[in-house]
């Protein structure tokens, strides 16, 4: 017997008709239950910081460094990032501020990331060094390279 790809049979039953294809806003009703995802009555919780990370990332790769930035700054002044996504949106924060030639926004939050210890500490003492280095600060990239040496 010969055996069918999933493809080869849905395209065979589409091509005889018995398959109806119906669109997916047709089945989203006004009564979805309180877990549907297609449900329009509430608004979605939290997609402030989401939209704001996607827009971040939409002006970094149009090359808007700053932009994005200022948005990510701005998301995480908004305090409904949930937690587990806090340490994206503060690394977020670094790498552009970087990116952006923003030296000292990038050195706070940073520094402020070690003290908090959130995310990875070694990939954070690595971008101490490198802001360190990159705002001149030989000392502190030194510390940094210790403390990142010192497993």
């Amino acid at each position: 017997m010969k055996q069918f790809s999933l493809a080869i049979l849905l395209a065979a039953l589409l091509q005889s008709g018995r398959i109806l294809v119906v669109p997916a806003f047709a089945l989203a009703a006004s009564s979805a239950p309180d877990w549907s995802a297609t449900q329009t009555a509430a608004p979605a919780k939290g997609s402030d910081w989401f939209a704001g990370m996607k827009a971040a990332l939409k002006a970094a790769q149009a090359g808007r460094q700053k932009e994005a930035l200022a948005i990510v700054q701005s998301v995480d002044r908004l305090g409904n990032v949930p937690p587990d996504f806090v340490v994206e949106v503060h690394a977020a924060i670094v790498d552009y501020a970087i990116a952006a030639k923003d030296y000292a926004t990038a050195a706070a939050m940073n520094d402020q990331m070690l003290t908090q210890k959130e995310g990875n500490r070694y990939d954070e003492l690595e971008d101490c060094a490198l802001v360190a280095m990159l705002q001149n600060r030989i000392d502190r990239a030194r510390e940094c390279a210790r403390l990142f040496d010192a497993r």
